[in-house]
């Protein structure tokens, strides 16, 4: 129940009005996401799948900036994250690095952000491996 307390505090500052259409696929692409991605293979990955409420009170949190900023998505998933960001600033981001390891979301994120126009750059590879970042 704090919880709830505390995440209805934290979106005061914030007035997010109604859901982009670029959030409203996204947030479809995440629901077929999980519905096409058996448990053990999400599992395996450590995928949460951010949920669209979740990444709009996230990026409610940064600041407001005179530049257009560049976002580093680490676990990018299905872009949830990524696209969130791109609508707290207007669609004004000047470039997004995004990685994920699982190659079939990599898909889906590189298509939910071109689908927003975005600059983009999507690596496929495990973040935490030093080796495997190229």
């Amino acid at each position: 129940m704090e919880c709830d307390i505390l995440m209805v505090q934290m979106r005061l500052p914030f007035d997010w009005g109604a859901m982009s259409d670029a959030l409203k696929r996204a947030s479809e692409a995440r629901t077929l996401a999980i519905k096409n991605t058996p448990a053990e293979r999400r599992s395996h990955y450590g995928q949460h799948l951010t949920p669209p409420e979740v990444a709009r009170l996230a990026v409610s949190l940064f600041s407001n900036t005179d530049t257009p900023p560049r976002c580093l998505d680490l676990g990018a998933g299905t872009g949830m994250l990524s696209v969130a960001l791109a609508h707290r600033y207007n669609y004004q981001i000047s470039h997004i690095d995004a990685i994920e390891l699982d190659k079939k979301l990599a898909q889906v994120l590189t298509d939910e952000l071109n689908s927003c126009g975005m600059s983009c750059d999507v690596l496929i590879c495990d973040a935490l491996d030093r080796k495997s970042v190229v």
